[in-house]
């Protein structure tokens, strides 16, 4: 009776691990050996160790029954440390933005659909997957695209669906041959607007950013002013951004020459000539000047903003000597005011916590 029980037990225990999805104890280059020889495809699930929602998809979603047939059905499932082993080169090759991010790969490799984020359900998920094979997907499109077919309006299509899944190389590809067999001043006209102000299929340092920058007043005239405009404030918000983060060199040099760009492009914003002048104080450690430009550059800013741009002016003279007890208090009270306007809750715990730790510096 007893080695009844125990068979049963097992073969419940065997039961409820094949419900789930089956995610193998295998390499990335063995998943895609083995799809092969089983006709899949490969799922990876890319997560990392302190990542709260890919925790919940291991231990809520991915332990469901209909998503694990779901899965298991057509995939070969792997999990991928992004931040250890081989994990580390997958996230950097197939452009990793964030955590959990779910690539569906060909047997070859090359990526079919990216997803990036959990889901609460089974079913959300699915759906999610499903989206990268609806006649629409970019999955699907490619047929026509290897038949040859380079209909413009099709091709637009195709990099909306490229884009949406996630295949920004192949989308920036695609863009770029539509643009090449067109006059200047065919590329300057409105029913190619679209390419120049997607970040994704014109990056920063791009041939097609540096051709938009190089005839903004055609654009101008055929685009409009506003959504011009509006390009070129992205454009250098995100430079003096990324200057006054520490990311990219801010030397006076620099700091003249996006002066001289925002003049040229006569974009009338205060608070990015403020930036400039933040910068200008911290390379001359003028604490002063820095001190009296605090309540001017970040009483208005956004909360989203404030969480990467707020803290590093200070931060950058701790323990140097340099700020005086006012300057300290005055630093305390305006953080204090700052937190009353805040509404996510971690924002506010991180301004306190600096707040509290400003005495020290």
């Amino acid at each position: 009776m007893r080695r009844i029980v125990l068979l049963f037990g097992c073969m419940f225990l065997f039961i409820g691990l094949f419900a789930q999805t089956n995610f193998r104890d295998i390499t990335l280059a063995q998943a895609l050996e083995q799809a092969k020889k089983e006709d899949k495809m490969v799922f990876v699930d890319c997560y990392t160790s302190w990542c709260g929602p890919c925790k919940y998809m291991a231990d809520k979603v991915f332990p469901q029954e209909k998503l694990g047939k779901y899965l298991n059905e057509r995939f070969v499932c792997v999990k991928i440390n992004a931040e250890q082993g081989e994990g580390v080169d997958i996230a950097a090759k197939y452009g990793v933005p964030a955590y959990p991010t779910f690539l569906i790969l060909k047997t070859d490799g090359s990526l079919i659909y990216k997803i990036v984020g959990g889901t609460e359900t089974a079913d959300e998920f699915i759906a999610k997957v499903e989206e990268g094979f609806g006649e629409k997907s970019a999955f699907k499109m490619e047929e026509r695209y290897l038949r040859g077919d380079r209909e413009e309006g099709y091709l637009f299509e195709y990099i909306n669906s490229l884009l949406a899944s996630g295949l920004y190389d192949k989308a920036r590809e695609v863009a770029g041959e539509i643009l090449a067999s067109l006059p200047d001043k065919k590329k300057c006209s409105e029913a190619y607007w679209s390419i120049y102000d997607n970040p994704q299929l014109s990056p920063i340092g791009s041939e097609n950013l540096k051709f938009f920058q190089e005839n903004v007043d055609r654009f101008r005239k055929t685009v409009g002013e506003e959504k011009v405009d509006a390009k070129l404030l992205f454009l250098c918000d995100n430079r003096l951004e990324e200057m006054l983060r520490g990311r990219i060199p801010a030397t006076d040099a620099d700091l003249d020459a996006a002066e001289k760009e925002l003049k040229n492009y006569n974009l009338k914003v205060t608070y990015l000539y403020d930036y400039i002048e933040m910068m200008r104080a911290i390379n001359k450690g003028d604490t002063d000047k820095i001190y009296s430009l605090y309540p001017r550059v970040y009483e208005n800013m956004s909360e989203g903003k404030l969480s990467y741009l707020y803290f590093r002016p200070i931060l950058l003279f701790q323990g140097k000597g340099k700020w005086t007890d006012e300057q300290k208090t005055g630093f305390i009270k305006f953080t204090q005011q700052l937190i009353k306007r805040m509404e996510s809750q971690q924002m506010q715990y991180s301004l306190q916590y600096f707040a509290e730790a400003i005495p020290k510096f």
